[in-house]
C-alpha cells in the first residue's frame, strides 16, 4: 500500500477494456491511496481529498500498463511519420545496397536491426503515469499570502466566515502615529527610517517597501505571533 500523485487524466467509461465496472476516475495532479498493487494491470485505490477522507474503493491501470500502452502509442506515431521519409530515402538506399552490400564504406557490416531499435528508443518520449509521494501530517500553521485585485475582498470573506482559523498580520511602518492608532492594532510603529531600513537589511522583514515616503513591510515575528494565535 502507498501514496501516489496521478500524472495523467482517467476516464474508466472511455476505457472498454476495464475489468468490472468499477473504475475509478482521477485527473492530473490528484492523490491516490493504492491499497492493492498486486496485479500487473490493474490497482485498487481511493482518492485522498484535502481534508484525508477516502472515497469509494476503484480500480486504475498499474503504471506498467500506463507506460506500455503509451509507449506502443508512440511507436505507431513514429512510424506512421516514418514511413513517409522512408519512402523518400528509399531509391537512394537502394543505390547504397547494390554498391556496397550489407557492409558501409569502412567494411563494417551494418545491423539494420539495431539501428532501428536505437532511433526508435531515441524517439519515444518520457510517460507520465504516476509518482511515488509520502503523506506528512501538518502541526502548525500556514501563512497564506493573498494578492491582485480582489484581495481585500477575499481577506474579508476569510475572516469573517472562519475567524477560528484566519487572522491578519499587523504590518510596521516608518510613518508617525496618527490620532487614535493604536500600537500594535492599526500598524507596528517603528521609531526611526533608519532601524526599518537596517530591519529589513537584516531579513528581519518577509516584504516591505515605499509609499509616500514612508516605508511599510510585515515582520517575521508578525508572522509568527499569528501563527501562534491560530489553532
Amino acid at each position: 500500500m502507498f501514496v501516489s500523485r496521478t500524472e495523467f487524466d482517467y476516464d474508466p467509461s472511455k476505457d472498454p477494456s476495464i475489468p468490472g465496472d468499477r473504475g475509478l476516475a482521477f485527473r492530473a495532479g490528484d492523490v491516490l491511496y493504492v491499497t492493492n498493487a498486486a496485479d500487473d494491470s490493474w490497482w485498487q485505490a481511493k482518492r485522498l481529498s484535502d481534508g484525508q477522507d477516502e472515497e469509494e474503493l476503484g480500480i486504475i491501470p498499474s503504471k506498467s500498463r500506463v507506460e506500455k500502452k503509451e509507449r506502443a502509442r508512440q511507436k505507431r506515431v513514429n512510424f506512421n511519420q516514418g514511413n513517409s521519409s522512408r519512402s523518400n530515402t528509399l531509391d537512394r538506399e537502394k543505390k547504397k545496397k547494390k554498391k556496397f552490400g550489407l557492409f558501409g564504406k569502412s567494411g563494417d557490416r551494418k545491423d539494420a536491426q539495431s539501428d532501428d531499435s536505437d532511433n526508435e528508443q531515441d524517439n519515444l518520449e518520457a510517460v507520465p503515469s504516476y509518482e511515488l509521494v509520502t503523506q506528512h501530517e501538518v502541526n502548525h500553521t500556514r501563512p497564506i499570502i493573498l494578492f491582485g485585485p480582489f484581495k481585500e475582498l477575499m481577506n474579508d470573506q476569510l475572516l469573517n466566515e472562519r475567524p477560528d482559523k484566519f487572522a491578519n498580520c499587523v504590518p510596521h511602518t516608518s510613518r508617525p502615529k496618527r490620532e487614535r492608532e493604536v500600537d500594535g492594532r492599526e500598524y507596528y510603529f517603528v521609531p526611526t527610517r533608519e532601524q526599518m531600513e537596517r530591519d529589513i537589511q537584516n531579513y528581519l522583514f518577509i516584504e516591505a517597501g515605499e509609499y509616500g515616503g514612508n516605508l511599510y513591510g510585515t515582520s517575521v515575528n508578525a508572522v509568527r505571533e499569528v501563527a501562534n494565535s491560530v489553532c
